[in-house]
């Protein structure tokens, strides 16, 4: 159905009454393309108050909710990380799950449960989940 080549996807109808329509892919607009240009810009600022000559890992916490899809993010980052002190680097991914909790009395709300406290009736809200973390950097300094 989609063949992928030169940036872009080509789709077909199912029923061949329609041409195919072009859905352009350019990189620049995809979302994990911005979150892996800030996550780089922030690792080299690091390494350079460290100064640093090479990066060999950069660990991010992605929460599950944080609407970052973990496989696009580590395509990103393997085109972006080329010429700067990541090239080499890998993209460690340590996801997190979400958490909800009572906003009045903190009691933690099970998963899949109504988003509403058992104990004291309180509405709900999101602990955790939904971050997108730079947990930690590998570099060599000089």
């Amino acid at each position: 159905m989609g063949a992928r080549s030169g940036g872009c996807e080509k789709i077909s109808n199912k029923l061949g009454t329609e041409p195919h329509v072009e859905a352009l892919w350019d990189l620049k607009d995809m979302h994990e393309y911005s979150i892996v240009r800030a996550l780089l810009d922030r690792v080299e600022a690091e390494a350079r108050t460290h100064e640093a000559t090479l990066v060999y890992r950069v660990r991010v916490r992605i929460g599950e909710l944080a609407g970052v899809e973990p496989e696009l993010l580590r395509s990103a980052f393997e085109l972006v990380r080329e010429s700067t002190l990541c090239a080499g680097a890998e993209l460690e991914i340590v996801p997190s799950a979400a958490v909800w909790e009572c906003r009045d009395c903190g009691t933690s709300i099970p998963r899949g449960a109504v988003l509403r406290c058992q104990i004291c009736e309180g509405p709900t809200r999101l602990a955790s989940g939904d971050e997108i973390l730079l947990e930690q950097i590998e570099m060599e300094a000089a």
